[in-house]
């Protein structure tokens, strides 16, 4: 979840529109990664950045939902590898999934963040048949290359990555929520 944080928060400040939609599964794990619950952060991101769109996973009237809406790229960030399955399967039976198969067959950019280790055969299989259907895995895999000198700094590597593979430039290194 520090992840998908750091990614909107990239997004939102390059000004992009944003769209955001956090499956129900997610929700318990974003309050137990982040120590606050995704309702709170989503309060106070759309308070300071007015543009964003919070959506819930059952909500099919969303613009995203339609392959007549336009938007340039999507990122599911962390995917899981159940949402993984259902986007490479075409089971679009939510929100997230609907948005992530308008993706592929309007062939716009789709980057799956993956979070899973170890990987089974099928997860592998997976990410193949995404790959083959348009989409991009990107793992949630940091670099130390780069002398990495604190938690924020490997999780600013793997959203800066996201925002780069979604096709967007940007320069952004600046601490958690600045």
């Amino acid at each position: 979840m520090p992840y998908a944080r750091r990614l909107l928060e990239i997004l939102a400040k390059l000004e992009v529109e944003l769209y955001v939609v956090a499956s129900d599964a997610s929700l318990p794990i974003y309050e137990s990664e982040m120590g606050e619950s995704f309702g709170r952060f989503s309060a106070e991101f759309s308070e300071k950045y007015s543009e964003v769109k919070f959506y819930s996973e059952s909500d099919f009237s969303a613009p995203i939902a339609s392959g007549s809406f336009n938007f340039d790229a999507m990122a599911i960030c962390p995917c899981s590898m159940k949402t993984l399955a259902g986007i490479c399967h075409g089971y679009a039976e939510n929100l997230l999934l609907r948005a992530a198969d308008v993706a592929l067959k309007e062939r716009r950019r789709l980057v799956l963040v993956a979070r899973e280790t170890p990987l089974a055969l099928t997860h592998l299989r997976n990410m193949c048949a995404a790959t083959e259907a348009g989409a991009v895995i990107l793992p949630a895999c940091p670099a130390f290359y780069g002398k990495s000198e604190s938690v924020f700094d490997l999780v600013n590597f793997v959203a800066a990555r996201t925002v780069a593979a979604m096709g967007f430039e940007h320069n952004e290194i600046a601490p958690w929520g600045e």
